[in-house]
């Protein structure tokens, strides 16, 4: 880990020295994911399936995984720690249904044009009582565009994960505050150090039972975009 400060020197000529801290060890986000690794240690094993798995930044979860679990990546690219390419709007025409333990996904639901529709696909290949967990932004620049579409806040998890879709919520969360500095102030971008956001948001949530809802919407018939990279 690196030893990084942040020195402040202002007008009269004095100084203030701050270490720069790699994470805020009181926000909920981390503890969040050791509960749903802590979930899955205390299973005897099982199938978890990752969405979004393609190696971006080296972070890859395939050996860090509990004894007697088995681990597969996928995503609409091949690449490293990929096994199995196709989207996750049409998840059961590539993955086996009624087949995954457990699902983990990171800042991968923005990108998606019809996060609803992946949702039900979620449902069709878990098993009942799979447990899964979700990251994705709550504010963030946009980035890998055209395929930048939602953000997402704790309130909003329950449009996605309830009943209906076969799922229920174990804890919805907000996670790594910021501040929102517009580029212009005015009365309306001027939110001040009295209004924070959140820059992440995350979900733990477990399957309940199959799904009746259908969304039979193919993503060509809504628009062209093409993932970036």
């Amino acid at each position: 880990m690196l030893d990084v400060k942040l020195e402040i020197r202002l007008a009269d000529g004095s100084k203030e020295v701050r270490p720069l801290a790699a994470a805020d060890p009181n926000d909920p986000i981390l503890p969040l994911v050791n509960r749903f690794f802590a979930e899955l240690r205390s299973r005897s094993g099982g199938h978890l399936l990752e969405i979004g798995s393609r190696n971006r930044t080296g972070a890859m979860w395939r050996n860090s995984l509990p004894p007697g679990w088995v681990y597969t990546g996928f995503d609409i690219l091949d690449g490293e720690n990929v096994d199995i390419v196709g989207d996750a709007h049409e998840a059961s025409r590539f993955l086996p249904r009624k087949t995954y333990d457990a699902v983990m996904s990171f800042a991968v639901f923005e990108h998606l044009l019809m996060p609803w529709k992946a949702a039900i696909e979620m449902n069709r290949v878990l098993k009942t009582g799979a447990l899964g967990i979700i990251l994705a932004p709550q504010t963030w620049a946009l980035h890998e565009e055209p395929c930048d579409y939602f953000r997402f806040s704790s309130h909003s998890w329950k449009a996605l994960l309830n009943r209906s879709t076969g799922f229920e919520i174990i804890e919805a969360i907000d996670g790594v505050r910021a501040y929102i500095v517009a580029r212009v102030h005015n009365i309306s971008t001027h939110f001040g150090e009295m209004h924070t956001g959140a820059l992440m948001s995350a979900v733990l949530f477990r399957k309940t039972g199959e799904t009746k809802l259908d969304w039979p919407v193919s993503l060509s018939d809504v628009a062209e975009d093409l993932y970036p990279f």
